[in-house]
């Protein structure tokens, strides 16, 4: 009998998707209290990397589920 476990790539995806939403949160955050540019162009590269990595490996988990 053949047990469906959820693919590791789905979990770690969605996490990296969740994290990523966490940062655009604090962008908005720190924008709002006027903290340096710099930081916030950092937080914003850290955004969406992890939302396209995460986007991507959650593609990868369905294709090989």
């Amino acid at each position: 009998m053949k047990m469906n476990i959820m693919n590791w790539k789905i979990i770690v995806g969605g996490i990296l998707i969740f994290a990523g939403i966490a940062q655009f949160l604090r962008i908005f955050t720190d924008y709002k209290y006027h903290n340096s540019l710099n930081m916030l162009f950092g937080l914003g590269a850290a955004f969406i990397g992890m939302v396209i990595v995460g986007v991507f490996l959650v593609r990868q988990g369905r294709k090989e589920s």
